[in-house]
């Protein structure tokens, strides 16, 4: 708005192309690549039918402003777009190797957080095209000091933004992103209550309290969903995530340009005003029901009813005299095909099969007695495998404090039903356990399973001369 009174509307760009010759250069020097790259193919035609469809979708939202929603011409791009996006996602789930993998948004946890995302952000772009628009248009303001009324919010949530993450690790994502989501929502209603009344001064002093609303929930909300999918599929959620947020805040532009444009028929200055209030209460609706999602709709929710803080809870159990800690397990149970299921309820355990399993033919733990398998029991988070007809096939455990860190361990699948890919069912679901209770790390020893475990995504570790042991080590090549 500064730069446009001064030059010219094309001078916005020109301000913008220092920052992206800088950008690169600074992702040179910083990001650094972290997992092993690989080649992949390309879906031209796939491809092609999400950016028809999208382009679409965004021209029948821009023909909107100018003839109504439900002319014949919008009603047809809605058509297209919809059509050509119901092609990709039909061929993206009939591919091998698809540009999209879309059962990412089968995830609720995560199809919640790009709804959340995408209509937070589109308010943001709309606030940030409606207050200096009606700046101008509606309270006689130039264009800079229409401009300036953004400053304040945008410096608020530059100075927040980096401290959204500590909040998140310090207190998980309900307290930010429910904090972040009311606080919006408040603002949204005070623009509708007060926002064409009263001075520029007001709607720069509520435009401030939007980017707390963006810094408190719109990151962590984004690192909430990417948690709550395995590694295998970060890549393609991320770029979900991004494309999607960016068709969204095009989109809502678009349709908060048509609200205005089309009050604006009849008087300019005072359809201004009407337009914007009428924009200001659709904004408010959206966030009223951004909010609900975050609140009631599963959006932070973590699976089968694992709260957060359950493996950081300690109860005292006393056994052959000594004080051992209880891991209250988290009740996770997991169907498998062929009727065999995985669980994590230790009233089910058979540890008289466990010890006899580790005792016997286990080679990291033989001669193990029983009780010192029932005391690891006690003090760790443990999954058992079970048959069709109930009795216990598999075992595995972590070691963990619930918050930093975790040890897979014992981890062992009977004889007679090796080869049914059990071993890696039960590793996943493990993983994808403790993955959604955001631990920052589990690691595992292993001599020859490296291709099991690398399925459900455990890398190498980095630096091994790093880490060190304290006590009697095994026999070469045996792991604990």
């Amino acid at each position: 708005m500064v730069s446009s009174g001064a030059l010219g509307w094309r001078s916005i760009f020109l301000v913008l192309v220092p920052f992206l010759v800088i950008a690169p250069v600074l992702g040179a020097l910083t990001i650094r690549q972290a997992q092993e790259t690989r080649r992949v193919s390309f879906a031209p035609v796939q491809f092609l039918l999400m950016a028809a469809g999208f382009v679409a979708l965004v021209l029948a939202t821009n023909a909107a402003s100018t003839s109504a929603w439900i002319s014949p011409e919008v009603l047809g791009l809605f058509v297209l777009s919809m059509a050509l996006i119901a092609g990709f996602v039909l061929l993206s789930r009939r591919s091998d190797d698809p540009l999209l993998r879309v059962r990412i948004f089968t995830d609720r946890t995560y199809a919640l957080s790009i709804v959340y995302v995408v209509l937070i952000q589109a308010a943001v772009l709309a606030l940030g095209y409606l207050i200096p628009y009606f700046a101008q248009v509606g309270k006689s303001m130039d264009s800079f000091a229409a401009g300036c009324l953004l400053l304040s919010g945008c410096i608020i949530g530059a100075l927040l933004t980096p401290f959204g993450g500590g909040i998140l690790d310090r207190f998980g994502p309900m307290r930010p992103i429910l904090t972040g989501a009311v606080i919006g929502v408040v603002t949204l209603v005070l623009f509708a209550v007060l926002g064409v009344h009263g001075s520029g001064v007001r709607l720069a002093l509520i435009y401030a309290l939007f980017p707390i609303c963006q810094g408190l929930s719109v990151s962590n909300s984004m690192t909430n969903g990417l948690r709550s999918l395995p590694d295998d599929l970060q890549a393609d959620s991320n770029a979900a995530f991004n494309t999607i947020q960016q068709l969204g805040g095009a989109i809502r532009t678009a349709v908060v340009t048509a609200i205005v444009n089309a009050a604006e028929a009849a008087d300019p200055v005072a359809g201004t005003a009407t337009g914007t209030q009428l924009s200001f209460h659709v904004l408010t609706g959206q966030g009223r029901f951004v909010a609900g999602k975050a609140m009631g709709g599963g959006m932070l929710e973590t699976p089968a009813g694992f709260p957060c803080r359950a493996v950081v809870e300690r109860e005292e159990a006393f056994m052959t005299g000594e004080t051992v800690i209880a891991v209250p397990g988290p009740d996770v149970r997991v169907e498998l095909p062929g009727g065999f299921v995985v669980d994590t309820d230790r009233g089910r355990l058979d540890l008289e099969r466990v010890h006899r399993w580790l005792s016997t033919d286990a080679y990291w733990a033989l001669g193990r007695s029983r009780d010192f398998v029932e005391r690891a029991a006690a003090a760790s988070v443990n999954f058992g495998v079970y048959g069709p007809d109930g009795a216990q096939v598999g075992y595995a455990r972590v070691v963990t404090d619930g918050v930093a860190f975790g040890w897979l361990c014992d981890v062992y699948v009977a004889r007679e039903v090796r080869g049914r890919g059990l071993g890696v069912a039960l590793s996943r679901t493990v993983v994808e356990t403790f993955r959604r209770l955001r631990l920052k790390r589990l690691m595992l020893i292993t001599p020859d399973a490296h291709d099991l475990y690398a399925e459900v995504g455990f890398v190498s570790f980095p630096d091994p001369e790093k880490l060190m042991v304290l006590g009697p080590l095994i026999a070469e090549g045996r792991s604990s």
